[in-house]
């Protein structure tokens, strides 16, 4: 049995290795935070490194969310919005506090209402359905949900890299 599993495990290796290398270089087109992530809460440390096993092993969806988690819960920190507010609250609030730049808030909301379409599935045959999208797209699901990963980890890493964030 331990044989067949580690023959199991290790056919799946061989057959996403292509892919997993493929994310790993994505990484490294992303802005890097200065000085490392010295983060408030320190658990988006932990979000962080575990977005980036999400997307090196193909789990877009996870990815996106845990990008879009990691965000609120930074500027939440940041922000003196109540423990109610929405995302949508946060995003205003934080460029109302000149904390992003006009371009970061349409990213994030862009993020937010990506997030969205993942936590609030819709029938197939809702004309916002991620299949429907997925077609007019003209893009597999697996590539749609590769192309949202990338625009969450750029967003998240781009806001990371600046201040408030970057010592």
């Amino acid at each position: 049995m331990d044989n067949e599993l580690e023959q199991d495990i290790h056919s799946s290796d061989e057959r996403t290795f292509e892919s997993r290398v493929r994310h790993y270089k994505f990484f490294f087109t992303l802005p890097e935070p200065r000085n490392g992530l010295w983060l408030d809460p320190p658990e988006c440390s932990t979000l962080i490194e575990e977005t980036f096993w999400c997307y090196i092993e193909g789990h877009f969806f996870a990815c996106v969310l845990l990008c879009q988690m990691t965000l609120e819960s930074l500027f939440r920190a940041l922000v003196s919005v109540g423990d109610r507010a929405s995302f949508y609250d946060i995003i205003e609030e934080a460029h109302s506090q000149e904390l992003i730049d006009a371009e970061q808030r349409s990213n994030l909301h862009k993020l937010r209402t990506l997030r969205n379409q993942f936590t609030h599935l819709k029938p197939s045959t809702h004309p916002q359905s991620l299949w429907r999208l997925r077609v007019r797209r003209g893009r597999g699901e697996e590539g749609q949900a590769d192309d949202a990963a990338q625009f969450a980890l750029r967003v998240m890493f781009g806001i990371l890299a600046k201040s408030p964030f970057a010592l």
